[in-house]
């Protein structure tokens, strides 16, 4: 199966035009996010912090 992010253009048989179309567009896709992390980088995610320490409860803690 022909993977055009793997292969590139030199993987391409026969001079397929749907091949060569879709190394296209995987190419012009690769640019335009790269342009778009440095525009603006993805930020960063940010761990949940939850109000409740301890949900878990003892059934053998006294009170």
């Amino acid at each position: 199966m022909f993977d055009p992010f793997d292969g590139g253009r030199g993987a391409v048989r026969g001079g397929c035009e749907r091949c060569l179309l879709l190394v296209e567009i995987c190419e012009m896709h690769q640019k335009m996010m790269a342009l778009m992390r440095t525009f603006a980088p993805p930020p960063d995610k940010k761990k949940k912090v939850s109000l409740v320490s301890d949900r878990q409860i003892g059934l053998f803690e006294e009170e």
